[in-house]
């Protein structure tokens, strides 16, 4: 079974994406709060930990304001 690392699974895309493939594959979420996509280091160490098959890079700045 492939498994798949969804990034922003907290957020509005993010939740309906591991809704979709939650019975399909193997999914590991994190969100803002279990991963500081910033951090390389951190980033590194949790995919040599997870080894994900595939990757769902959905984790965004939703506050418009601060991200223009």
């Amino acid at each position: 079974m492939k498994k798949l690392l969804i990034t922003g699974a907290s957020g509005f895309l993010g939740i309906r994406t591991t809704m979709h493939y939650i019975t399909k594959c193997e999914v590991v979420c994190c969100g803002h709060a279990g991963l500081d996509i910033t951090h390389a280091k951190a980033v590194e160490s949790f995919f040599e930990i997870q080894h994900p098959d595939v990757v769902f890079h959905l984790a965004a700045i939703s506050d418009t304001g601060y991200s223009e």
